[in-house]
C-alpha cells in the first residue's frame, strides 16, 4: 500500500468515527469531541509506523524540561540556534528550494527596500 492510499485510509477511518461520535453527541447533547479524534488520529499514525522511534520522546521530553534549553524558535543569538541542534533546519527551511543566486537577489532586494523605507534589523 502506497503512502497516499494510507494517508486515505487514515483519513476514511477518523472522518467515520467523527461522524459516529458527532451523531452520539447529538443524541446525548454533548459537546463536540475533539481531543478524543485527535489522540485516535496520532494512536492510528503511531500505528502505521509514523512518530518517534523507542527513546526518541522521551530524549526529547528531557531537553524540553533542561533550564538551559531554549526553543530554536524563541533563540535569540546564533549561539542558542545553534545549541538547540535545529540550525540546519532552519537554515534549510528559510532556503528551501531556492539556488543560492536568487536567494542573493531576494535578500537584496529586500535589503533596499528596508533601507528605503528606513527600517533597521
Amino acid at each position: 500500500m502506497s503512502s497516499s492510499e494510507e494517508t486515505n485510509e487514515l483519513l476514511e477511518q477518523m472522518k467515520a468515527t467523527k461522524a459516529k461520535w458527532d451523531a452520539e453527541n447529538a443524541a446525548a447533547g454533548g459537546e463536540d469531541e475533539t481531543d478524543a479524534l485527535l489522540s485516535q488520529a496520532i494512536a492510528a499514525a503511531i500505528d502505521q509506523g509514523n512518530g518517534w522511534a523507542p527513546g526518541e520522546r522521551e530524549k526529547y521530553l528531557e531537553m524540553l524540561l533542561d533550564d538551559d534549553y531554549i526553543p530554536p524558535l524563541f533563540a535569540s543569538s546564533k549561539e542558542e540556534l545553534e545549541n538547540s541542534g535545529l540550525a540546519d533546519a532552519f537554515t534549510t527551511l528559510h532556503n528551501e528550494g531556492e539556488t543560492p543566486g536568487k536567494n542573493l537577489l531576494e535578500f537584496r532586494k529586500k535589503g533596499n527596500e528596508s533601507i528605503a523605507l528606513g527600517r533597521k534589523n
